[in-house]
């Protein structure tokens, strides 16, 4: 009995073996093919454990290990080698003459491969990668608010279109639609696309003054404005998070840019930490009394077969707090475009999101998006509408419209007064 149990253990042992020993070959030739991929851009460990240097297009750059989960050692020589075939593309195709920074964010499965690099007439910055760990927590919070609002203004739409008790204001040619229920997880205004075979949406926003975000503060209450698309089981946004300049400041100076990615249950969501130190870029600028300011935002579901998110606008960066133009790149290597969950709508949206419980009375946020851009031509006004949760009441809050054309739509401006 004592023998035959042991044969048994040693011929489980010897099959477990056998089939572990071609994934483990996979395994090493994957990581021989990413070495091979690194040797092409003369990846080369410094002295110190957790610093490297790469070649990109004849400019040698550092790259820095931040993660505090993995030494440089230990980080995926294939994912690496993937981060650095994307920052080549990107520096190839982004930096152009009127860019002065750019910041490139690959977001794998628990690592950030951060890039950035400054025009050549820009002398205080120096292009750099950064390897980061997911901040978890901080995605967590950006999905919860955001699709979570998404989910109730999709939940009272659908519930107050079956009462039939909904009537839609006619501004112009746009319908607009003033929601009598009130959004449990916030408040929000969106502009919807019905269609589902647009690739790529681009639309410039004219951001609020400090003063019209009253009552945001990004601890109890946030403000996201947001290009995105969307389906029963897919949401893809990328925009703006009213921001502070970092965790120790109490008052808002602008707009970080964000990005979430759900796809069949996964997600994939990013706000730029304000106090890693490690992008030299501070923050979008707001609006002023005296100065609209409009940020361009860009959603492309297929570009290159990712998913990729683009925002560019005046920011401040550097040691010296300049000011320029700063284009910041998001994308994901958790999904290809193939892999998408069917997309039912695009969209253009503001939220005011609380941590918990409603909106206090007072708190508001406005903007305008304009210039709309769908797959390089114009928005059809046959393919929208709009939504407002201001429980039927115009006061609370109101969306108005202009178009170019009696059959195309030109800006939408959403204010949100609760």
């Amino acid at each position: 009995m004592k023998k035959h149990s042991i044969l048994s253990w040693l011929l489980a042992f010897c099959f477990c073996f056998a089939m572990s020993v071609p994934v483990m070959a996979a395994e090493a030739n994957i990581e021989a093919q990413a070495m091979s991929r690194l040797a092409g851009f003369d990846f080369a460990q410094t002295a110190n454990a957790n610093e490297a240097t790469v070649n990109i297009d004849g400019e040698n750059i550092r790259i820095q290990n931040m993660s505090e989960t993995a030494t440089l050692d230990e980080i995926s020589k294939a994912e690496l080698a993937d981060a650095l075939e994307q920052i080549s593309d990107v520096r190839a195709e982004e930096m152009d003459s009127e860019t002065d920074v750019i910041n490139y964010y690959y977001i794998a499965d628990d690592k950030v491969y951060f890039y950035e690099e400054a025009s050549k007439f820009t002398d205080d910055i120096d292009s750099k990668m950064v390897i980061l760990d997911v901040d978890f927590t901080e995605a967590q919070s950006i999905i919860n608010g955001v699709i979570a609002i998404e989910a109730e203004m999709d939940k009272n739409e659908e519930a107050e279109d079956n009462e039939n008790g909904i009537m839609p204001l006619i501004a112009d040619s746009l319908t607009i639609y003033n929601r009598t229920t009130s959004l449990d997880k916030g408040v929000a205004a969106r502009l919807n696309v019905y269609d589902p075979d647009i690739n790529r949406m681009q639309a410039s926003v004219a951001v609020p003054t400090i003063a019209q975000m009253n009552g945001v503060n990004n601890s109890s209450i946030f403000n996201y404005i947001y290009l995105g698309f969307s389906g029963t089981q897919v949401e893809s946004d990328i925009g703006l998070a009213a921001a502070r300049k970092s965790e120790n400041d109490t008052s808002l100076c602008g707009f970080k840019p964000y990005w979430l990615l759900h796809n069949d249950g996964s997600d994939v969501a990013y706000v730029p930490s304000t106090d890693a130190g490690v992008s030299s870029v501070q923050y979008y600028l707001p609006s002023t009394s005296s100065t609209t300011r409009t940020l361009t935002l860009e959603l492309n579901k297929n570009d290159g077969k990712r998913i990729v998110g683009t925002v560019t606008g005046l920011a401040v960066y550097g040691s010296n707090s300049t000011q320029g133009t700063v284009k910041t790149i998001m994308t994901s290597k958790r999904f290809f475009s193939s892999q998408l969950e069917p997309i039912s709508k695009w969209k253009a949206v503001n939220t005011l999101s609380p941590a918990s419980g409603s909106i206090p009375s007072g708190t508001r946020s406005q903007c305008t998006f304009s210039n709309f851009s769908v797959d390089g031509g114009n928005l059809p006004l046959s393919i929208c509408d709009a939504e407002i949760y201001n429980r039927g009441n115009t006061t609370y809050g109101s969306i108005t419209a202009t178009y170019k054309r009696i059959n195309l739509l030109d800006s939408v401006t959403f204010i949100l007064k609760p």
